[in-house]
């Protein structure tokens, strides 16, 4: 698996343009929290299934292209 193909300058700017749009959505839960009052806990353990989906989902797709990167089955 010697794979030394270049990331293109469109592959750093999504991955950046992500980083940055992640970090806000780091801030999600509390506010969530804030707004769900006493409510708090079952808005925090709802969100959980919704994680596990998107990163149920994204190992699937992994799996079905064992030999490219994210940039190159993302298209």
């Amino acid at each position: 698996m010697n794979n030394n193909r270049p990331i293109t300058t469109i592959q750093v700017v999504a991955v950046v343009v992500s980083t940055i749009i992640g970090i806000g959505i780091l801030s999600i839960p509390r506010y969530m929290a804030e707004a769900g009052d006493s409510g708090a806990p079952l808005v925090s353990a709802s969100g959980i299934p919704v994680a596990f989906l998107g990163c149920w989902f994204t190992a699937a797709v992994c799996r079905k292209f064992p030999n490219e990167t994210l940039f190159v089955f993302s298209r």
